[in-house]
């Protein structure tokens, strides 16, 4: 509840550059605090107390990130980023016995110098590993299609939070497969852009898109269409998060359903003694239609067969 005794002032520039309406530097949650505390240390160490506004606004903008990336949309993104000139102080890959386009994106670093670091397991709680993201300061990391799971103590490292994206509409479909799911629940998909917490796809939402369910889609045309959609959001939100408008993120209402990574892909095989609605098994087929993947099983005279599907618009 607001006080009556104590009045609220805004200060508007002649200045443009310094009329900043998306920054704030008020302290109502300890993520908050850590916010402005960062900051607050940071420009003491350099200028003590002889800073202005000036710097506030520098050091909100020249924020230093910590990317953890991988596959496509790791990719995809690291480009954007870097055409942004974001000041990346590491890029962080899977092991190279489960990362996806890492050599890639690796080279991609070269070109512009940024740090490297391919661990050789998914556990960053392992002290190396951790003292290596903590020396380099960072205030803020991007979680990219990544399989590390964040422990508390690694997300405040980050003032500014660890932001993830999800191809979900949150909490709907937590962990994996979500566009396998979609399809076969015949449902609209969607994606989301959230700060993370210690529970896996939980912590507070910044932002969500659903868009419509097409039966032209396959498994690999809806992923790609999600990663189209991930991209966009992480973007048009990108204002807000560097300069950690943490209120405009909300939580998450209800727990949700969560899907185990690789659960569905085990019980993709069509039964042919089973009574199946034709959109059922339309459906079937669709999210198990995945370039470079097998398809859906069907065993007929003892021999397995692979089914995909392919829809036309006449």
């Amino acid at each position: 509840m607001r006080s009556k005794k104590i009045k609220t002032l805004f200060y508007k520039s002649k200045n443009k550059k310094f009329n900043k309406s998306g920054l704030s530097f008020t302290i109502d949650t300890k993520k908050e605090y850590f916010f402005v505390k960062k900051i607050c240390e940071d420009i003491y160490k350099e200028k003590g107390l002889n800073f202005d506004i000036r710097d506030l606004i520098d050091k909100i903008e020249n924020l230093k990130v910590i990317c953890f990336l991988n596959g496509n949309l790791g990719l995809k993104i690291l480009r954007r980023l870097i055409k942004l000139n974001i000041n990346l102080t590491s890029v962080i890959l899977h092991p190279a016995s489960n990362a996806f386009k890492d050599k890639e994106i690796a080279q991609l670093c070269k070109k512009n110098r940024i740090k490297v670091i391919q661990p050789n397991s998914l556990t960053i709680k392992e002290k190396p590993f951790k003292k290596i993201i903590e020396n380099q300061k960072a205030d803020l990391c991007l979680s990219i299609w990544s399989s590390y799971i964040f422990t508390k103590e690694v997300i405040d490292l980050f003032p500014r939070g660890i932001v993830n994206l999800h191809n979900s509409f949150l909490p709907e479909n937590k962990g994996s497969n979500a566009n396998i799911y979609y399809i076969l629940k015949n449902q609209d998909p969607g994606v989301t852009i959230h700060y993370v917490s210690e529970k896996i796809d939980s912590g507070p939402i910044i932002d969500q898109h659903r868009f419509k369910n097409n039966i032209l889609d396959t498994g690999y045309s809806l992923q790609k269409k999600m990663e189209k959609e991930m991209v966009k959001i992480l973007f048009k939100n990108w204002d807000n998060i560097k300069n950690f408008n943490y209120k405009t993120s909300k939580i998450q209402s209800y727990k949700g359903n969560y899907n185990f990574r690789g659960k569905i892909l085990k019980s993709k095989i069509i039964n042919l003694n089973k009574n199946y609605k034709a959109l059922d098994l339309i459906n079937f087929m669709r999210a198990f239609t995945y370039k470079g993947y097998p398809g859906g099983k069907l065993k007929y005279k003892n021999i397995y067969y692979e089914c995909k599907i392919s829809i036309n618009k006449i």
